[in-house]
């Protein structure tokens, strides 16, 4: 404190909050006038007896320190009218805490208070508000009906397992929150008459099974909540509260509502019953003349029939409507939304024009085939969902619905937009991805005011010139269509910023398309041409100083032309991976001061290049990458004497030769006379990877790829991680987790990873000089070793081994499902994840890392496969051309979690997250949640059949706005893994997806044995189709699929096919028995 002593004698308020302090200034007790202190956020563990002395306080905020116990000097202040120790250890509350007569505000909440002594509480007789929320407290002492005054009593997330008499005794009581506790039964109607003045009452997440007659009692309740209980009934009486403005039991039991003959809830004007089993709307609706907003989303409702004309919000979503009365739709004339998306809709009723109030309108994923003319009527819209439905015609008159700000009509069948499209003048965003243009809909290149833009997955051949028009657009995804060029005009738009044009058949640049940088630009930009047939890197590339993320990976780029990147260029990323080139100029590359990722795999860079890399590094790589280099020699020495391998994949970390580098992936070819180039096609797995930053700020996820790996090189190991708050967690997991299994099962699992038939394996004799190589470091070395300012976005090292050919039953199951012995390998692979994943979080506590992550792992012993998973990313297994889930995602609100979290003492907020911070109830990191959020990861294996065909795994980027089943139909119809990966990626963001976007697709088996009847099949299906022909996506000539996403598929994960919930459970399909073992004991349930 920089005060002098006068003025700390004289000042009435003192905040030194948020200072990370760790006891209090001595100066404090020489105030003399003192009012306010707050001292928040801070480290203090002890409550200093010198406070004693501050008898002018009125207001005390301790909140959010670290303080165990509340010292006696503290109860001298008897003026305290304000009193906030929340967010401590608290664990006892001193009986002399009475003296504090005078507080009229206490605040306890998010301690580890088990008991109220009953002796304190008759003397707090001007206490108004009594926060107790989060803490451990079993019962409430009958003397808390003394409190007289009390207005709000907040007991949320305790361990309440009755409703206390006390609290009957509040009369005066007007808000009472008590949810997420144990309570069974509300109290009798006798019980509970005293407490007619109570407001607000939220009693969610409880075991109750009714609300019972006992409601009525609370004659002046305006809000009551009780969401997530088991209530099957609701007494009639509900209708007699007629102050009640706000009704919500979402995600409970209730077929359907009360009525009563007397009286109707005429004051009701929100009512909430998500999540129930409603089959049909209540009549009892239509007579509740104030309820404004009704939301019945997630039940299984078939028609809307009943007329309820005074709302204002409607929500239907996620419901199995197949039919709209007319005269229902025509009743809400004061409607302002609806939402009817997910649903099985095929008819929209021309009374929809009677809807002359409707802003917004969601009706996506139905199967809408055309739009009524009525709907251009609707000139109030601003923002409409059609997304995945039928429409292959729109109303040649929309362009009357001028206030039109967003328009969503991806994945439909349009073929043409109307002439009146180019008057929505104010129309900003627009989604047309997924359709069937062909080519460019040039209405478009009319609407001025357009910021973004996307038309991918629409076979244009072409863009127009006019595309120029588009002065305000911001963001372009023309990805995965047929382009063969871009328009020169295309960079005259000086306010694009984001570009993706990836998946097309560009060959050439023109010149004006680097005019896109221009000296006055402000905002960066982000390119993506990867997917396309560029030959050339474009030495204008090296002048664009604004330029923050460039893909170029997968052209045939074989020639980098000469020139220097500027110093002040803000590139951040830049990716080249899978191309022809042989030499780049790192010398150039080092002039890059912001360069993050920098990706050269899959390219032919020569030996000499690889060693000009090395005399760039010299000591800048940690003794973790000089030993993955000699593991590398080690197998390419193998691989050139028996033929075998000739592709080597090596990744450099922690570099300071680039600054701000978090992420070098290099590749190169050996050859010498003995070495034999092998086609990828005789590999026994293919590959395929895309990622993307979508449209967040920062890319958090990583992911790592290492195959044929190990003594016998039969190990794979595939995994991704999906980092929230920060990228650390992540880019460390990709970094350690992976080496670290390898270790494990090279040096304490040996015994399981040798081959049966030592000849049946394509490794001769000349292994054993292998085994006489000094082992791998442990995987507490690559800890240690690892720099703390090391922040390597993604880790990824492929090692290429051939084919091992297995003969497989068509059954996938365990054929060693009773065997001792591979049941006991079972428990101890489950054994090694969850001693790594726990090895790890000890290494990030170490480190103290903030932020999280979640996790993926396959990895692959010969044929079988062992998923191991924590957090909400996901791996599908793709099995006669069906989604299996082999994954189990971990969110707050699954039974099995939330029993865990609240046993710990731990709560999950109405949005689902875990002390409503985390959307997912297991991940590596989190430490601020632990132990409520785990590390433990869920585990599951399967052998590999013959009818298997992908190992998808992915982020929540992709299963946000594509369902399982969806993501096996895009893998099965493109023509390989690197294409698959590149259309979920592209598909995802053409649909929505606002977050970061990863997948890896693994085939299980020769791609071609397994795609090829697929497709054969297909084609005479399509020449079959006449009337209706369906036309294949053709990219690169390397697609062969046609977008389907119309189908009416329930996103409820609930509903969704998993196999590792509690139990196994069995699939009965062609007749063969499927089988995913779970690995995962029995937990014990709180």
């Amino acid at each position: 404190m920089s005060q002098n002593i006068e003025d700390i004698k004289k000042t009435e308020k003192i905040d030194i909050s948020n200072q990370n302090l760790k006891e209090i200034p001595k100066e404090i007790k020489k105030t003399k006038a003192l009012k306010t202190f707050l001292i928040q956020q801070n480290e203090i563990q002890k409550i200093p007896q010198f406070m004693s002395k501050l008898r002018t306080l009125t207001t005390l905020n301790f909140s959010e320190n670290k303080i165990e116990t509340i010292p006696n000097g503290l109860f001298g202040l008897t003026s305290l009218e304000t009193l906030d120790l929340s967010n401590n250890n608290i664990k006892d509350v001193p009986e002399k805490m009475k003296n504090l007569r005078n507080l009229k505000q206490l605040d306890l909440s998010i301690n580890r208070i088990s008991e109220i002594p009953k002796d304190i509480l008759s003397d707090f007789m001007s206490l108004k508000v009594l926060g107790l929320y989060r803490n451990r407290i079993g019962a409430l002492p009958f003397q808390i009906g003394s409190l007289r005054n009390l207005k709000e009593l907040h007991l949320d997330v305790n361990k309440l397992e009755k409703w206390s008499p006390g609290i009957s005794l509040l009369r005066k009581l007007r808000v009472l929150k008590i949810s997420q506790n144990m309570i069974t039964k509300l109290p009798e109607k006798l019980e509970i008459a005293g407490m007619s003045k109570l407001l607000n009452l939220d009693i969610s997440d409880n075991f109750l099974t009714e609300l019972p007659d006992s409601v009525s009692s609370f004659k002046k309740i305006k809000i009551l909540i009780a969401n997530r209980n088991k209530i099957s009934k609701v007494s009639p009486l509900i209708h007699e509260l007629g102050d009640l403005e706000v009704l919500k039991l979402d995600r409970n039991e209730l077929k359907n509502f009360p009525e009563n003959p007397q009286v109707v809830a005429n004051s009701l004007i929100t009512l909430s019953l998500n999540e129930n089993q409603f089959e049909q709307i209540p009549a009892i609706f239509k007579e509740m003349r104030s309820l404004i907003d009704l939301s019945l989303n997630r039940n299984n409702i078939k028609e809307f029939t009943i007329e309820l004309e005074n709302l204002k919000g409607l929500d239907l979503s996620k419901n199995s409507i197949s039919n709209i009365s007319s005269s229902a739709l025509s009743s809400l004339t004061k409607l302002e939304y609806l939402f009817m998306d997910h649903n099985n809709i095929s008819h929209v009723p021309s009374s929809i024009g009677a809807l002359a109030c409707l802003r917004i309108l969601y009706m996506s994923s139905n199967k809408i085939q055309k739009l009524p003319d009525t709907f251009c009527v609707l000139e109030k819209l601003e923002e409409i969902s059609l997304s995945s439905n039928l429409i292959n015609v729109l109303p040649k008159d929309i362009g009357r619905l001028q206030n039109l700000s967003k328009l969503s009509l991806d994945n439909n069948n349009l073929r043409k937009l109307p002439e009146s499209f180019s008057n929505l003048r104010n129309l900003s965003v627009l989604i047309l991805s997924g359709n069937k243009f062909k080519n460019f809909p040039l209405v478009i290149t009319k609407l001025k005011r357009l910021e973004i833009l996307h038309i991918s997955l629409c076979f244009l051949t072409t863009l127009p010139n006019d595309i120029q028009n588009l002065s305000h657009l911001i963001e372009l995804d023309a990805s995965c269509n047929k382009l063969g060029s871009i328009p020169e005009t295309l960079g005259k738009i000086q306010s694009l910023s984001v570009i993706n044009l990836s998946g097309n058949l560009i060959q050439n640049l023109p010149a004006d398309f680097f005019a896109l940088d221009f000296p006055a630009r402000k905002a960066t930009l982000s390119i993506d041409l990867s997917y396309n047939l560029l030959t050339e890197f474009h030495a204008e590339w090296y002048k664009m100083d604004h330029l923050k993320e460039l893909d170029l990976s997968r052209n045939k780029i074989g020639k980098i032309s000469g020139g220097k990147f500027s110093k002040e260029m803000q590139l951040e990323s830049l990716k080249l991976a899978h191309n022809k080139t042989q030499r780049v100029d790192l010398s150039s590359i080092k002039r890059l001061p912001h360069l993050q990722t920098l990706c050269l795999e899959g390219n032919t860079l020569s030996t000499k290049f690889t060693k000009t890399i090395e005399n760039y590094l010299g000591d800048n790589i940690d003794s973790q990458e000089r030993m993955q280099q000699t593991i590398v020699d080690n197998l390419s020495n193998i691989s050139l004497q028996t033929n075998n391998i000739d592709t080597i994949y090596l990744t450099m970390h922690s570099l300071s030769y680039f600054p701000c580098l978090k992420r070098l992936l290099v590749s190169f070819y050996q050859k010498t006379p003995n070495a034999r180039c092998i086609s990828t096609k005789s590999l026994r797995r293919k590959v395929g990877y895309a990622d993307m930053r979508g449209k967040r700020e920062f890319m958090e996820d990583a992911f790592d790829i290492k195959a044929g790996m190990g003594t016998f090189s039969n190990i794979d190991i595939y995994s991704l991680f999906d980092g929230h708050g920060n990228d650390i967690v992540s880019s460390l997991a990709a970094k350690i987790i992976p080496p670290s299994i390898l270790h494990h099962l090279t040096n304490h699992l040996v015994h399981f990873i040798q081959p049966e038939n030592q000849s049946d394996f394509f490794i001769n004799s000349r292994l054993s000089k292998l085994q006489n190589q000094p082992k791998m470091p442990s995987a507490s070395q690559f800890i240690l070793k690892i720099p703390k300012n090391s922040r390597i976005k993604m880790h990824k090292t492929r090692f290429i081994s051939p084919a091992k050919k297995i003969n497989h039953p068509n059954i996938l199951k365990y054929q060693f499902e009773n065997h001792d012995e591979k049941n006991g390998k079972k428990q101890e692979i489950k054994s090694m994840f969850n001693k790594i994943f726990q090895e790890f979080n000890n290494h990030i506590d170490e480190r103290k890392e903030q932020g999280g992550s979640t996790a993926v792992v396959a990895v692959f012993i010969k044929d079988e496969c062992y998923v191991a998973n924590t957090g909400d990313s996901r791996a599908i297994l793709v099995r006669n051309s069906k989604a299996i889930r082999v994954s189990q995602d971990h969110h707050p609100n699954l039974a099995k979690e939330y029993r865990r979290i609240r046993g710990l003492g731990g709560c999950i907020s109405s949005d689902g997250r875990v002390n409503g911070g985390l959307a997912i109830s297991r991940a590596l990191g989190d430490l601020e949640f632990s132990p409520l959020v785990t590390c433990k990861p869920h585990v599951s294996s399967f052998s590999v059949s013959e009818n298997d065909q992908f190992l998808i795994i992915f982020c929540d980027g992709i299963s946000d706005v594509l369902s399982d089943q969806q993501i096996a139909d895009i893998a099965v119809y493109s023509r390989s893994p690197s294409k698959a990966a590149l259309l979920l990626r592209n598909t995802a963001y053409a649909l929505g997806s606002t977050d970061n976007i990863s997948v890896i697709v693994i085939s299980l088996n020769p791609w071609k044995n397994k795609n090829s009847q697929v497709l054969i099949k297909k084609k005479k299906r399509n020449r079959n189709r006449k009337k209706n022909k369906i036309e294949n996506l053709d990219l690169n000539n390397h697609f062969d699929f046609d977008l389907n996403l119309n189908e009416n598929e329930n996103l409820n994960e609930n509903q969704n096919e998993n196999l590792n919930e509690n139990q196994n459970e069995n699939l009965n399909e062609n007749q063969n028995e499927i089988k995913i073992q779970n690995l995962n004991e029995n937990e014990n349930q709180n």
